[in-house]
This record gives structure tokens, sequence and C-alpha cells, in this order.
């Protein structure tokens, strides 16, 4: 399998590059958000709670995104070439968690891509997106709510990748374990696409 994780801040356009590389690459696109957003559409119990968590600009735990990520890997692993995870891992004690998840069937972390923006443009698009899928989520208040938890909980993860991606060239060599920060600043959706299918060509070739 090739496995792909995708960072980038909320509205750094990360679902739209992970659908994109998924439809290229036939790996299976796991959004959290998206796992998430569907049990909140069932109307459960837990489907509540996790709606009152989310409209606060607030992380789901640990314990319960894990319980829903791992169910969906095993789920899917027999049908695909491989995973691109969105929104998963967010904390840096998450990166050994999704490790060890695809250790058990074999799998590895392949590539770590960073989608780069500045703030003033997500916290734009994100504002326009509330008023075009009216989302009571994305307000000004949440907005940046969310990235300053972007930037204290999930930039320390990144950071681990950075080093891990050092400590495998080391070991490894540069066909495994890459890390590489792409800029997504502009609006042509496709240029950007273009710059991470010739990471991930290079790797896979």
């Amino acid at each position: 399998m090739f496995n792909i994780i995708l960072f980038g801040a909320p509205g750094s356009g990360k679902g739209t590059q992970a659908k994109l590389l998924a439809d290229k690459y036939n790996l299976h696109h796991v959004s959290t958000g998206d796992l998430l957003r569907s049990e909140v559409t069932t109307g459960s119990q837990l489907g509540l709670y996790i709606k009152s968590i989310i409209d606060q600009g607030n992380l789901v735990s640990d314990q319960l995104i894990f319980r829903v990520l791992e169910e969906y890997i095993i789920r899917h692993k027999d049908n695909t070439e491989g995973f691109i995870f969105d929104g998963y891992p967010r904390r840096e004690c998450q990166c050994a968690a999704l490790s060890g998840i695809l250790s058990e069937w074999g799998g590895d972390v392949n590539l770590v891509l960073l989608l780069e923006v500045p703030e003033e443009i997500i916290i734009k698009r994100l504002l326009n997106r509330a008023n075009l899928e009216m989302r009571v989520d994305d307000n000004i208040e949440t907005i940046k709510h969310r990235l300053d938890i972007y930037v204290e909980t999930t930039m320390p993860a990144i950071e681990f990748y950075r080093k891990w991606h050092e400590l495998r060239l080391d070991t490894y060599g540069k066909k495994n374990g890459e890390f590489h920060a792409i800029d997504n600043s502009g609006d042509d959706i496709f240029e950007t696409f273009n710059a991470i299918c010739k990471v991930i060509d290079s790797i896979k070739s």
C-alpha cells in the first residue's frame, strides 16, 4: 500500500486535494471530519455529542477518532492501493497510533504533505464557505479558535514528521517516508494538484 498524510490548517484545501489524489492513485480518502459528520447525520446520541463539539470549534477526543478511523481502515484495506489521511493525525500522540494501525497489515506512512496557506487567505476562504454552505461552525470566532487549536496541537505533529523524515532519510534513503511542503495559497487547485503529483510520482517511480 501507498499511504499519504495530508496536513494543513482548516481552509487550506486538504479535502479538495485529497479527493483528487484518491481518484488518480486509487487511494481511499480518509477524512476524519467526514467520518464524524456522517455520524452526526444519524442523529444518534453519539452524533449529537460530536455535533456539539464541532459547533464550538473544538476537537473530538483522540479515543473516539481512533475508534472510528480503525473501523474504517479495517473495512477498506483489502480493496485499495492505499489511504490518504485528511485530518488525522491532528496531535503528535496520534502519529504512533496511525503507524500502529497500518503496521498490522504491513503498511507504513510513505509520504507526508503539508499544504501551506497564509492565515488571512484561510479566514477569507472559510467565511466564503460559510455563506455558501450555511455551516454554523464557520463563523469568525470559531475560525480563529480552530486556527489557534491547529497551531497548538497539530503543528507539533507536523514537526514530528519533519524530524521523522530526516531520520528515515538517514536509515532508508529518499524513497521512503518523505515530507514535502506545498504552497496552496493560489486559486488554481490543479496547479497545486500537479505539484503534488510530481512529488508522488518521483517517490513511486
